[in-house]
């Protein structure tokens, strides 16, 4: 069972009843202002905590961020309207981003993504480690900025801003919403640096699926994937079992 807290500013009872139908979750408390969430997950220290973004998005931006400092990071996730704010609330190392309205489906689906992150991560650490070293470990194993050698300078790029990344004649490269970049590191060692919302579909794509906007079906049971800069890239077979899992389809 994983101990979610809800920060939610316009009390939605759908939502509510939802996770306490949930077999995976126990919702042990909620509020309305990130203030006095933040210290009380500070003090019962939630595994989780869903962060709803509705009515004051900011307000819940940056609570996210103060929890990330707290000694004992809960996972997050974020729900929302739109999805105005995914790719900060990604930059903020969210498992999910829920967009609204919500079925008991989709919140299943994101309750099986919290258990599956949390034994996989947190779990499978040294039993003698404290609770608090082993979260934070699994926070810090993701970075947060890349930084890109070019001739005269070196430029710094946010995860969230990369759509996917790929190799070209042998090269490396970063591709954002503006621009495409060449980098040294090698394709798998930049794998490992990246999020959750990073899936590798073919071996030389890696993609940021909350740009995704569109799964075209292709040659051979394959798919061919439409991002939101206009950008494509393949869907290997090697790799389309794992793609459709992540996405639960």
């Amino acid at each position: 069972m994983l101990n979610i807290y809800l920060v939610q500013k316009n009390t939605d009872p759908e939502l509510i009843e939802i996770l306490e139908m949930n077999d995976k979750v126990k919702l042990i408390d909620q509020a309305p202002f990130p203030k006095e969430a933040f210290w009380n997950i500070n003090r019962l220290e939630p595994d989780a905590v869903l962060v709803d973004l509705d009515g004051s998005p900011e307000e819940g931006i940056e609570l996210a961020k103060h929890l990330n400092h707290l000694k004992t990071p809960p996972l997050l996730i974020f729900a929302s309207s739109d999805d105005t704010y995914a790719p900060q609330a990604i930059g903020l190392g969210a498992v999910d981003y829920i967009v609204k309205p919500f079925t008991k489906k989709r919140l299943q689906k994101s309750a099986d993504t919290l258990v599956h992150y949390y034994n996989q991560t947190y779990s499978k650490s040294n039993t003698t480690e404290k609770k608090s070293y082993k979260r934070m470990r699994a926070r810090n194993k993701y970075t947060d900025k890349f930084l890109i050698k070019l001739k005269e300078s070196i430029i710094v790029i946010n995860t969230d801003e990369i759509v996917y990344i790929g190799t070209e004649n042998r090269k490396v490269f970063v591709k954002t919403l503006e621009g495409k970049y060449t980098v040294d590191t090698p394709l798998y060692i930049l794998e490992r640096r990246l999020g959750p919302s990073f899936v590798r579909i073919h071996r030389s794509f890696i993609v940021n699926i909350y740009y995704l906007i569109e799964i075209q079906p292709w040659f051979n049971d394959t798919y061919n994937l439409l991002f939101k800069d206009g950008s494509r890239t393949p869907v290997s077979r090697t790799y389309v079992k794992s793609f459709r899992k992540t996405l639960g389809f």
